[in-house]
């Protein structure tokens, strides 16, 4: 099976009072996840992971406080492939 290379962007969004953000995820088995999605072409990485928070956790106006660094992983679908 050929491997395909997408990259995400997203971030660990941090509230008041110690609150971790995360959302649940679509399809599959409703797990708990922190948002992210797809860098669209032309977007910076943080462009991405603002818009990403936005649309999946309807928050915006986030103040950055680190660069959380890059992580690689390969996709298991259904079945274990």
């Amino acid at each position: 099976m050929e491997s395909t290379r997408t990259r995400s962007a997203g971030g660990v969004v941090l509230g008041e009072g110690g609150t971790i953000v995360l959302v649940r995820a679509k399809g599959g088995d409703g797990a708990f996840l922190f948002p992210k999605g797809h860098v669209e072409n032309g977007e910076t990485d943080e462009e991405a992971a603002r818009r990403e928070i936005a649309e999946e956790a309807g928050l915006a106006r986030l103040e950055s406080i680190d660069d959380l660094g890059e992580s690689e992983r390969y996709a298991i679908r259904p079945g274990g492939s």
